[in-house]
């Protein structure tokens, strides 16, 4: 399902962006429980499968290949998430309707390589977009299902497994991402597409997989899909601008344990960022905007809702008390 990324050469979207009525949010995981075909009537219309076109120059010959993916639907207007790893390299994208026979060429509207995202545009109305629940609620035995399209053409396909793990820290190509690691069959041509929870909600873009043979043992059933929660900022952010961004303090930063407190320890501000002469070496930010904060990664989950521009709230341990102090987000990508 995954590898090694390169820059894509995949056509930018240059038409004029339609404007996006309501921003991507995550509902809570409420209502009532589908049963299996429910859920995939519910959900097959918003589910799509995706043809990359790539060429090669071998020998001064240049071969054409195909590689194909899933995503969904996220607005009515047209816009589709993916995996950045199934566009990376392609001349040509094309979106088919898992639901009809109804297929689209497809434009990049932005990428995020580091969060394997990607977001692309077809030109259509009236679509259904994904109904998206809350991967924070998810927990262990959770029942989820997989729809999308294996292999290239064994479309509209659903798998069912549970939640085998809300929060699983994986390298992928040399790099940490939290993931939802579950027991649902995921194929190559999964990857980009929607993995749902009972209530036939979109809790995650099934992104990759671990497979293998390690200690003669043969690994199976352990797939891995990005938490719809961590991916919102940032596909809100590329519909409306085309571009990824990282709400930053300007901090260095590692997390400490002190006793009965957690938090995330400064090490250094960097110059010329919010962060520097606001915070200290040795102040310890224990929550951000109320939420507590005793990870790094739960600190970047409030930067990233809080967004560019914005003010954060951190409650700040310094000389044995705490601080309240405000920050304006920057974006360390520009």
């Amino acid at each position: 399902l995954y590898q090694n990324l390169t820059t894509p050469n995949t056509v930018i979207y240059e038409g004029s962006r339609p404007t996006v009525d309501v921003d991507t949010v995550a509902n809570s995981n409420d209502g009532q429980p589908m049963t299996p075909e429910q859920l995939y009537a519910a959900n097959l219309a918003s589910c799509v499968g995706i043809t990359v076109n790539t060429t090669v120059n071998i020998f001064g010959q240049t071969t054409t290949s195909a590689a194909s993916g899933s995503g969904f639907v996220l607005t009515q207007d047209g816009y589709i998430v993916t995996n950045f790893h199934i566009i990376q390299g392609g001349v040509s994208l094309n979106v088919s309707m898992l639901s009809s026979t109804a297929n689209y060429d497809a434009k990049l509207v932005g990428y995020d390589e580091e969060l394997d995202l990607a977001v692309l545009k077809i030109e259509a109305q009236g679509l259904t977009p994904a109904r998206l629940g809350s991967s924070d609620q998810l927990s262990v035995g959770d029942s989820v299902y997989a729809i999308g399209n294996p292999m290239g053409y064994l479309h509209g396909t659903m798998t069912e497994g549970i939640i085998s793990s809300p929060t699983r820290t994986i390298q992928v190509d040399g790099k940490d991402m939290n993931l939802l690691q579950t027991s649902a069959a995921l194929n190559s041509g999964n990857s980009g597409g929607a993995l749902t929870n009972a209530y036939g909600q979109v809790v995650g873009i099934t992104s990759a997989k671990i497979t293998g043979v390690e200690n003669d043992t043969v690994i199976e059933g352990l797939g891995l899909v990005i938490p719809i929660n961590d991916t919102i900022p940032f596909l809100n952010q590329m519909i409306h601008t085309g571009q990824s961004f990282r709400p930053s303090l300007g901090i260095l930063c590692q997390e400490v344990q002190m006793d009965d407190t957690s938090g995330v320890y400064v090490v250094s501000t960097t110059a010329d960022t919010p962060a520097h002469e606001a915070l200290l070496e040795g102040d310890v930010i224990l929550a951000a905007n109320g939420v507590d904060t005793p990870t790094l990664y739960a600190l970047t989950r409030v930067l990233n809702d809080t967004g560019v521009g914005n003010q954060v709230e951190l409650s700040v341990l310094r000389d044995g008390g705490v601080l309240s102090i405000s920050i304006t987000l920057y974006d360390r990508l520009t």
